[in-house]
């Protein structure tokens, strides 16, 4: 559903260029869906910088340790199952908007809204676009404490917008989280 095609092998557009499409996206009066879709892809995927514990077990017990990269970081292109001819969810891994997708579309279109939307801002945040892998037990979390698909109270305010607040609000803790995965 979002636009992949920004961080393919054979395009890899630059931070730069995917903030002059999106803020195209905007100045063309395009769907909210239109939006949503190059937001989406300006996410770091499939690059996982922050992965749980839980999760890299997870990881591990089937086998995937060729999935974590020389360079730090968790290839989250995991191999789907199949059951009947359709996908089956696999142990229990959860891939995680950090900071949800419609949020950010609201934020930008606030700011669009106020004139105060541009290219270098956008691109300026697209570092904050990352994906989380945790465990569906750690995602359950953030169901519960209602932040699955917001960011807390505030957030967008903060100067910091640490992408980890909406984790911590939900009760995991910046201990869960992998820092060397070899």
């Amino acid at each position: 559903m979002w636009d992949y095609s920004f961080r393919s092998k054979r395009e890899q557009k630059t931070d730069k260029e995917i903030a002059r499409i999106i803020m195209s996206r905007f100045q063309a009066g395009d769907t909210h869906l239109g939006k949503e879709f190059s937001i989406g892809g300006a996410y770091d995927y499939p690059v996982l910088t922050y992965v749980s514990k839980k999760a890299l077990a997870l990881v591990k017990k089937m086998g995937l340790q060729s999935r974590i990269l020389p360079t730090g970081v968790l290839n989250g292109n995991f191999p789907k199952e199949r059951k009947d001819g359709r996908i089956v969810k696999k142990d229990s891994l959860t891939k995680e908007h950090m900071i949800p997708i419609k949020e950010v579309l609201a934020h930008f279109q606030n700011l669009y809204d106020h004139k105060t939307l541009s290219e270098a801002y956008i691109e300026s945040f697209i570092k904050k676009l990352q994906i989380a892998l945790i465990c569906d037990e750690e995602n359950d979390l953030l169901v519960r404490a209602g932040y699955n698909e917001v960011m807390p109270d505030g957030w967008w305010n903060g100067e910091k917008m640490d992408p980890l607040d909406r984790y911590r609000k939900a009760g995991l803790p910046d201990s869960i989280w992998v820092r060397d995965f070899q």
